[in-house]
């Protein structure tokens, strides 16, 4: 549980103030376009970052592995936006906060693909990253 809330903490801070490396829209990761979206402030009056996604089909999510994982998190390492998500097309996805894989969260998606309630992590262990129930 302390885990989770540290987790939690740190995916708040990166989620507010960092960002990353550098893909752009009309490239792939997992096979799938990325699109680019603009983060609007909270009167959405302005622009003030950006956010990118790809969408897969919860078939696609529910045969994941952990190396197809280490794929998505590597190729999200490389890119330049406030957060990466992939949508699952069901209402859930994996948010990566600052686009730094150091953690994701499996969650319920809220408006603009943001992380909503957590269902999983993602981890990095010594040969990729892998999911870990919140429960352990």
């Amino acid at each position: 549980m302390k885990r989770t809330i540290i987790f939690l903490l740190a995916f708040v801070i990166c989620f507010s103030f960092v960002a990353c490396g550098g893909k752009a829209q009309g490239d792939t990761v997992f096979g799938k376009e990325v699109i680019v979206e603009d983060v609007m402030n909270g009167p959405k009056t302005q622009v003030i970052g950006k956010s990118a996604y790809i969408s897969i089909t919860p078939e696609e999510f529910q045969s994941m592995t952990d190396e197809q994982l280490t794929e998505i998190c590597n190729a999200v390492k490389e890119m330049d936006y406030n957060w990466f998500t992939v949508d699952c097309g069901d209402g859930t996805g994996i948010v990566f906060p600052g686009c730094k894989p150091v953690g994701a969260i499996y969650c319920q998606l809220s408006d603009g693909r943001g992380a909503g309630e957590t269902i999983k992590l993602v981890w990095p262990t010594e040969n990729g990253y892998t999911w870990e129930d919140l429960d352990e």
